[in-house]
């Protein structure tokens, strides 16, 4: 018996001749179909999907949220911990919105989202460069 197949599944000939290059370009098309771009404004950041969709996250996080979001262990906790921060700040809607998205879309975000509380936790206290010396 002959599986069915796909019309635009691959050849053989393809998967006889796969190899790193083509898995590295293919990759970096991946990536580049889900990258999440984000802004940070007032005390949010503001995240546009690949799909057109913008959503926006709190910093000022309470201690519980904070504390809910580093413990997460798995990413389901991750999902589970953000889109409770995203109902409570933004709306039942934006986060069912939000679980409607694709998987590595939100884990772009939460990815990010983690990244960006770093980046604010390391930042140079005092003045910036450009502030006038006392």
């Amino acid at each position: 018996m002959v599986a069915k197949t796909a019309p635009d599944a691959p050849t053989v000939e393809e998967f006889d001749t796969w190899d790193e290059k083509k898995e590295t370009e293919a990759l970096a098309e991946a990536a580049r179909q889900f990258f999440v771009h984000h802004i940070i404004k007032g005390d949010s950041v503001w995240y546009l999907t690949p799909y057109g969709h913008v959503y926006h996250l709190p910093l000022n996080l309470s201690i519980d949220d904070f504390l809910a979001l580093e413990e997460a262990a798995s990413d389901g906790d991750q999902i589970k911990a953000v889109t409770s921060i995203l109902e409570s700040f933004a709306g039942k809607s934006e986060a069912d919105r939000l679980r409607k998205e694709p998987m590595l879309v939100t884990l772009a975000i939460i990815g990010d989202y983690g990244e960006t509380f770093a980046k604010i936790q390391g930042a140079p206290l005092g003045k910036s460069a450009d502030s006038p010396s006392a």
